[in-house]
């Protein structure tokens, strides 16, 4: 067995053991499809590295897209207590965690990763844009609980220990959209630091929605995109009229659209709204999604 093996090996038994006391064989069979996909590709990320940290970020992304650290779920981990049982920080795993959940398309719009009762509570189904809100008994306890944030108080924190990256360009755009104008291309920041300052909370989702608001030009022409299987996706056509203000933004779902799909009016994520590559708002909308996921 060469290393790699080894090191999968036992990455997927630090997984399976936390499955097995406090999840389901569910979770341990999505969470071995994760470090499965993973061992596959040309650079393994899990061959550098604390193997407790990379089994805390694997379980984390598998329960952000099932929403693992909701009270109203079943089965519901808090993320503290995730952490707590790796014996990690949270600043590391959550922010491999979002690496992880970019690179395998994992989110909390539609994955793969989703488990049946996931699927099941989803206000959106896999059939295309049919499912509204208000139909969905789930949709006002995810409103009621919201996303949650990781606590930390980086004013007088010591950042010598954590993980630093450089800062690329879509991320100084993000940050001035945000407010954070003294962010720069190619300066290297802690991942805590800038995780804290991006987090996709109620609050930043309204910075956007303004930001948003006050360069789209509507109505805009698009498509949404469903998987319905194993590389296998769906696309609707759709026309997206206006941003929703009454709902405007959802700790959840993000940026709420009112569209009307088949002549009928519908809401959607504005993180499930894609356009051609040519249009007006391809830019910014990709500059929301690549913010929206990756720092969720």
């Amino acid at each position: 067995m060469d290393r790699m093996e080894e090191r999968k090996a036992e990455l997927l038994k630090l997984t399976k053991d936390f499955c097995d006391r406090h999840l389901n064989e569910e979770y341990e069979e999505l969470t071995g499809h994760l470090i499965e996909l993973m061992s596959k590709e040309e650079k393994v990320l899990f061959m550098k590295g604390q193997l407790n940290i990379w089994a805390a970020a694997v379980v984390h992304a598998v329960g952000f897209v099932n929403r693992l650290s909701s009270s109203k779920r079943d089965p519901y981990v808090p993320t503290e207590e995730l952490f707590e049982y790796f014996g990690v920080k949270a600043a590391t795993p959550m922010q491999k965690s979002r690496k992880l959940r970019e690179r395998f398309n994992m989110n909390v719009l539609g994955s793969e990763f989703e488990t049946k009762a996931t699927r099941q509570n989803s206000s959106f189904n896999n059939i295309g844009i049919n499912v509204l809100f208000n139909l969905n008994p789930d949709y006002k306890n995810d409103m009621e609980q919201g996303s949650e944030r990781p606590i930390s108080d980086s004013t007088n924190h010591d950042f010598s220990n954590e993980d630093w990256s450089i800062l690329e360009d879509y991320e100084e755009e993000i940050g001035k959209v945000l407010g954070f104008n003294e962010l720069k291309t190619g300066v290297k920041y802690p991942d805590q630091k800038i995780g804290d300052m991006f987090y996709v909370d109620k609050q930043n989702l309204l910075k956007f929605y303004h930001y948003l608001d006050e360069r789209f030009s509507f109505p805009i022409e698009g498509y949404h995109s469903s998987q319905i299987g194993p590389q296998i996706y769906m696309f609707d056509d759709l026309t997206c009229t206006a941003f929703d203000q009454k709902i405007k933004v959802d700790p959840v779902y993000g940026i709420i659209m009112d569209c009307i799909h088949e002549d009928e009016p519908k809401k959607m994520p504005l993180a499930q709204l894609e356009v051609e590559e040519d249009h007006d708002a391809y830019h910014l909308l990709k500059l929301y999604h690549k913010w929206f996921f990756n720092y969720k």
